[in-house]
């Protein structure tokens, strides 16, 4: 049995989900299309994009893009097995007001929220295999 919104359906008889109009987000099946840019020099993270799997080339800076209230980003970071040095811009606020010393693990996965248009609060957990 459809589900219907309205005269909208928003879930078919087969449980496929197809309205969601107004939705904002870049979703395939309610996961987060994964962006993986080369990573050295310098790369923006957009917190309009939900994810990025980024292996390290060599060190780079992030600089954090696209702020808004309440936009979230997970990104998850290689610094291979060198380690490249990573550093972000100074409008992203971590624990403590210290940035990871991301040379202590080579896997890391951040958390990002945007706090506003100008502040993401950060977290940071790092992992060595």
């Amino acid at each position: 049995m459809a589900v219907q919104v309205g005269s909208d359906v928003v879930i078919d008889d087969n449980k496929n989900l197809t309205n969601i109009a107004g939705a904002d987000g870049r979703y395939d099946s309610f996961y987060p299309n994964v962006s993986a840019p080369t990573t050295t020099g310098t790369l923006n993270i957009s917190m309009d994009v939900p994810m990025y799997n980024l292996v390290m080339t060599g060190t780079t800076a992030f600089t954090v893009t696209d702020k808004g209230l309440g936009k979230t980003n997970i990104v998850l970071i290689d610094t291979a097995t060198a380690p490249h040095s990573v550093s972000f811009d100074t409008n992203v606020k971590w624990a403590g007001d210290t940035e990871p010393t991301w040379t202590d693990h080579r896997f890391w996965t951040v958390g990002l929220v945007s706090w506003d248009t100008t502040t993401v609060r950060a977290t940071a957990s790092g992992f060595d295999s």
